[in-house]
C-alpha cells in the first residue's frame, strides 16, 4: 500500500499549509474547478525501483506539483515577485519542515521538493499562474 500511504501522507502535508486554501490529489476536468486561492494540485508522476543487494529495494516515487494562483487584477510584476513565490515558499517551507515521512510498512521514507517553471495559463473560465514542482519520494524497502 505505498503509493496510498504515500498520497495520504502528501495530501496531510498540503492540507497543513496555512497559506493554500484548496488541495486537489486527482486532475481537475471540467466538473472541478478552482474555487480558493492559492491551490495545489498533486499527481503521481513516476516510480523506479533500484536493487542494491539481494535483500532490499530502493524506490524513488515522483509527484508533480502545481502550485496556482489567480491572477485577477495582479500586475506581472507583483504576481512573479511575490504572490506566487509566497505560496511556492509555503510549500517548500512544509515540506522541509516534515522531509521525514518516517516508516509506511516498515520502511524509511524520506521526501525532497524541487521546483521547475513558473508560467500562466488562460482559458474560457480565467487565468492563473502556477510553477510546477516535483516531490521526490526516496523509500527503502526490504524484499
Amino acid at each position: 500500500m505505498i503509493y496510498t500511504d504515500v498520497i495520504s501522507k502528501i495530501k496531510t502535508t498540503l492540507d497543513g499549509i496555512d497559506h493554500i486554501q484548496e488541495v486537489f490529489m486527482y486532475p481537475l476536468g471540467e466538473d472541478n474547478r478552482i474555487t480558493k486561492y492559492p491551490a495545489v494540485i498533486c499527481l503521481p508522476d513516476s516510480m523506479d525501483n533500484e536493487f542494491s543487494d539481494s535483500g532490499s529495494n530502493h524506490r524513488t516515487m515522483r509527484f508533480k506539483l502545481w502550485v496556482i494562483v489567480n491572477t485577477k487584477n495582479i500586475e506581472d510584476k507583483v504576481l512573479y515577485e511575490e504572490v506566487l513565490p509566497k505560496a511556492v515558499d509555503a510549500v517548500f517551507n512544509a515540506f522541509d519542515a516534515g522531509w521525514d515521512f518516517n516508516t509506511f510498512e516498515g520502511h524509511r521514507v524520506w521526501a525532497l521538493l524541487s521546483s521547475g517553471l513558473f508560467s500562466k495559463s488562460s482559458d474560457d473560465k480565467g487565468s492563473g499562474a502556477y510553477a510546477e514542482l516535483t516531490l521526490t519520494v526516496k523509500l527503502n524497502k526490504d524484499i
